[in-house]
């Protein structure tokens, strides 16, 4: 890790920020709250919250593939709430969300060492944060922030293959991918979607 990553870590130890599991239904909630105010916030397109209910219904049923919700908690708010999968001994962060309070105490940063701290207690030999900007990246690429955080915590940069759309009906492709774009405008212009 970074010396400036270990000093954040620690920076929230010391303000007394907690990690807590809260894979129930409360901890979905709030979840869900957090990401689609994060979405909103930051401008950035979020699945809808049918998507998510789904997702953790059958992710709380499947026996290969778990869901993990952690919270990090200050003077008794949730400031941050992320997602994590646990799959053949991978842990994988997709989704996550934080506040604009007190970033002052690093919750974000005490939210990565305690899904570190999750995967070693579950037996997870590797921890994929699941997308990155490029190496080289720009600082204007509007993945620098979240990169830049990430690569504080050390770690190899490794490329998969893409995900790609298997197009089984032209014509409904082209609609999906119009309303798709319309749906960008209609974030970007912050309208309700």
């Amino acid at each position: 890790m970074k010396e400036k990553t270990r000093y954040n870590v620690r920076l929230a130890q010391k303000h007394g920020v907690e990690v807590i599991e809260r894979s129930d239904e409360a901890g979905f909630e709030t979840y869900l709250d957090m990401m689609f105010g994060t979405a909103k916030r930051q401008g950035f397109k979020a699945h809808n919250r049918d998507y998510h209910k789904k997702m953790w219904a059958v992710l709380n049923k499947a026996s290969s593939l778990r869901a993990h919700l952690l919270t990090a908690n200050y003077k008794g708010k949730t400031l941050s709430s992320w997602m994590l999968f646990e799959f053949n001994d991978v842990l994988y962060y997709p989704y996550g969300a934080s506040s604009e309070e007190y970033r002052e105490v690093m919750a974000n940063y005490a939210m990565m060492w305690g899904a570190i701290e999750l995967g070693k207690k579950i037996g997870c030999r590797r921890f994929d944060l699941w997308g990155a900007a490029e190496p080289g990246y720009s600082q204007k690429d509007p993945w620098a922030g979240f990169t830049k955080f990430k690569e504080g915590f050390g770690g190899d940069w490794i490329e998969y293959v893409g995900s790609f759309n298997l197009v089984l009906d032209p014509w409904w492709y082209r609609i999906y991918r119009v309303a798709e774009s319309l749906k960008t405008v209609a974030i970007k212009l912050r309208l309700p979607v």
